[in-house]
């Protein structure tokens, strides 16, 4: 067997590759935040604004914090389940639900998030 192989399943039985097969998903995350957080700062405020990220079962809440309010910007599909795809960008129908109409958009393709705004979808 190469060498290469044996270290690759090396790796898959200690679980390391799983951050190489999520490293894209980080990254798009990380560019959508840096989306919204420069929107907002193209819009003329101070740069008081901030992107995090709460985990849930099968979505991450967008969380945008301003002047400490926080609020809910958008939701991410994190589990394919129910026609929706892995990265979907999802409106937020309230503080715990995405709505569940269509998607938005997803992280995964930049082009397809390019009009959204630190405001909302």
């Amino acid at each position: 067997m190469p060498w290469c192989a044996l270290w690759l399943s090396e790796w898959e039985e200690l679980g390391l590759i799983m951050l190489f097969e999520n490293y894209d998903f980080d990254m798009a995350l990380y560019k959508y935040a840096d989306h919204l957080v420069e929107n907002y700062n193209k819009s003329g405020h101070d740069g008081n604004y901030q992107v995090s990220f709460d985990r849930g079962r099968k979505f991450l809440k967008v969380v945008n914090t301003n002047w400490g309010s926080r609020s809910v910007h958008s939701f991410i599909c994190i589990k394919e389940h129910d026609g929706w795809k892995y990265g979907d960008i999802l409106k937020a129908a309230s503080w715990a639900q995405p709505a569940k109409n269509f998607a938005r958009g997803n992280v995964l393709n930049t082009d397809s998030y390019k009009d959204h705004r630190w405001v909302g979808l």
